[in-house]
Order: structure tokens, then C-alpha cells, then sequence
């Protein structure tokens, strides 16, 4: 059997379960192609008899560039080459000595309507729980933890290649009231949230301008310039479409990336400000320009209220950031932007991730 198994992967996670899966299925005797998903990533030409598609979890959602890349997959006729599972790597965390897997939301859910509407036949989703990686506000585990938590995971996605060599299906279901709140929070997070995290990172004095960073950021959204004053060289700066994976934070060779606090208030305080002050001046002048209903009114104010969250944020993105980056390397405020809790946190890579350069 032909197999293409397509993954996105942050810190490592997800690379080590496609190992795992792609050993066993060549120990099966089946072709393997192993594909990655990044910045400008297109599916393969070719027909395969099954296509695997794994992911990290972040917020709840597969990264919004994975779901770009199913959107992106050719349409399947019948079902001739279209049948697929699909597999979600969440992070766990120690909880008083066990490990407490994590959890997808609607993830597995979002992504298996994805390759329906393409024509695919998914017949099996699952997930598995490896160590968390959000190092960005929580500390990753100790190394005795992580060596006792990988193996849970790891036999986890054993389990799901002997499930999909079985051909046994199965799909996950959150249920109602799971996929309303995840599917919120995640919406929140691919549109808004992503983004604003992404601005709340900045590299301390112990950056070495090494550039490891911006060469493997698999989003291609982290630029090397600007100086540190009294540093190495240039510093990274973050773009617009960071994914929020988390593995800059966790592969810097320094530690030197951290989450500035002063940076995430302003952004997330400044986002808020300018879209309620765009919402006040609207519902102020709005019944000065249009004779309407009240119910009209409150319809059309929801509406707007719901384009000002979108446009305030390129506002932000585009005007408040450059100002706020360029005080952040003032030598007199620099010291006031590196308050960060992350100085003191451990980093986290699955053992053995090297992603390739220039992804």
C-alpha cells in the first residue's frame, strides 16, 4: 500500500509520533512518502491508497497553516485514493507525580471536515499526548518527567498505526458544548491570537544574533535586524503571520527569547482601546447618518463591532508595533521591555528535533 503521511510540527512532537508511524508502517511493508508541512508547502502530485495527517494542537485547532494546506489538497473523485486518518499531538503536563494527557477540543473535528469537503473518506482520528511545549506561559517539564512521559505518548501513536493497519474506524467527537467553546476559543486564537503572541516575543542580551531562529521559524515570519545596543549584532523580530508554535522560544541555543509582559499588556491593551473607541464612535455618530430601527441598529453596530476587532488589530499590527519595537531597543527602556517570567523557565525539544535551516 502507497501512503503519504503530511505533518506540521512545532518543538518536535509530532516529527518523533511520524517516526514512530512512518517506522511501523515500512516494518509493514507498506511505501511511505513523509512530507512537511510549512510556508508555502503544496500536496504532492500522485495517488496514494491512504493519507495521514498529523498536527500539533494549538488552542484547540490545528495550526492555521495546516488547515491552509487541506484547503489546499486536490479534490478527490469517488473514492478512489481518498481514504485518510488523521492524528492530533497535544501537549500533557505532570500532575502530582502523573502525567494528565491533553486535550483537542475540536480539532480532530475542524480537520476531518476540511478533507471531507475535498472528497477524502476519513474513517479514523485520534490523538496522542506528548510533553507541552507552550513555553510561552508555562514551564516545560524536567527531563526525568519528559523521560517518563514520552513513552505514554509514543505507545499512544502505536496504537493508532495498529488501529490504521487494522483498518478499524473510529472517530473522536468532543460532543456540543466541547466544540462550541473550543471552536470559539480557536477561531479567537487563528484570527487574533497567534498574532498578538507572536509580537510579545523579543530576544535578551545573551542573543548572539545567530539567526537559528528566523532560519527555522516554519511560519518564515521571523526577520533578523535592527542592533542591540552594546550586543552581537542584529536582533529577530517577529512578522504578522507567527503560528504561535513556540519552537523559536525552545530552540534558541541561548535561551535568549523570552516573553516580554510589558510588550503582550500593550498589544493586547492597545488592540482592546482601539477597537472600543472605534465601536463608541460609531454607536455615537451612527444615528446622526441613518434614520434606523433599534433592532436594526443593534445589528448593524454587531457587524461592525465585529470588522473593527479585525481591522484595529492590523492597526496595531502595522502602526502601534513599529513604534512600541523601536522603543523596546532604547537603551534607557530596554531594561523596562525584557520583563519577562520566562527567563527562569526550563526550554523543551522532543530529543533528537533538529529542524532543517531555511524551512
Amino acid at each position: 500500500m502507497k501512503i503519504a503521511v503530511h505533518y506540521f510540527t512545532g518543538t518536535g512532537n509530532t516529527a518523533r509520533a511520524v517516526a514512530i508511524m512512518s517506522g511501523l508502517l515500512l516494518a509493514a511493508g507498506h511505501e511511505v512518502r513523509v512530507l512537511r508541512v510549512r510556508r508555502g508547502s503544496l500536496p504532492p502530485e500522485g495517488r496514494f491508497d491512504l493519507q495521514v495527517f498529523a498536527f500539533c494542537v494549538l488552542s484547540w485547532s490545528a495550526p492555521v497553516m495546516m488547515k491552509h494546506y487541506l484547503r489546499s489538497l486536490p479534490r478527490i473523485r469517488g473514492h478512489a485514493g481518498g481514504r485518510a486518518a488523521l492524528l492530533a499531538v497535544n501537549g500533557g503536563m505532570m500532575v502530582k507525580g502523573n502525567f494528565r494527557k491533553g486535550y483537542s477540543g475540536q480539532a480532530l473535528e475542524q480537520a476531518e471536515g476540511i478533507l471531507r469537503r475535498r472528497g477524502y473518506e476519513v474513517f479514523l482520528t485520534d490523538s496522542a499526548s506528548f510533553p507541552e511545549n507552550w513555553t510561552q506561559f508555562v514551564n516545560p517539564l524536567g527531563a526525568t518527567e519528559v523521560e517518563a512521559a514520552l513513552p505514554l505518548g509514543e505507545e499512544e501513536v502505536k496504537g493508532f498505526v495498529r488501529r490504521l493497519l487494522a483498518g478499524e474506524a473510529g472517530l473522536f467527537r468532543a460532543g456540543l458544548v466541547n466544540r462550541i467553546w473550543s471552536g470559539a476559543v480557536a477561531f479567537i486564537f487563528g484570527c487574533i491570537g497567534r498574532r498578538l503572541l507572536g509580537k510579545a516575543y523579543i530576544a535578551d542580551e545573551r542573543c548572539t544574533a545567530c539567526g537559528l531562529c528566523a532560519a527555522t521559524c516554519p511560519a518564515g515570519t521571523i526577520r533578523m535586524h535592527g542592533r542591540q545596543a552594546g550586543g552581537n549584532g542584529r536582533l529577530p523580530r517577529w512578522g504578522a503571520a507567527c503560528e504561535d508554535c513556540n519552537r523559536c522560544i525552545n530552540i534558541c541555543p541561548e535561551a535568549a527569547i523570552q516573553v516580554s509582559l510589558p510588550l503582550l499588556f500593550l498589544h493586547i491593551a492597545g488592540h482592546a482601546g482601539l477597537t472600543i473607541g472605534a465601536i463608541r464612535i460609531f454607536t455615537i455618530h451612527l444615528p446622526e447618518l441613518v434614520r434606523l430601527s433599534p433592532p436594526l441598529q443593534a445589528v448593524l453596530t454587531i457587524l461592525f463591532g465585529l470588522a473593527a476587532v479585525y481591522i484595529c488589530l492590523w492597526v496595531e499590527l502595522l502602526v502601534v508595533d513599529p513604534l512600541l519595537q523601536l522603543l523596546a531597543r532604547l537603551p534607557g527602556l530596554r531594561r523596562f521591555f525584557l520583563i519577562s517570567r520566562t527567563r527562569g523557565f526550563r526550554r523543551y525539544t522532543a530529543p533528537g528535533f533538529k529542524p532543517a535551516a531555511k524551512e
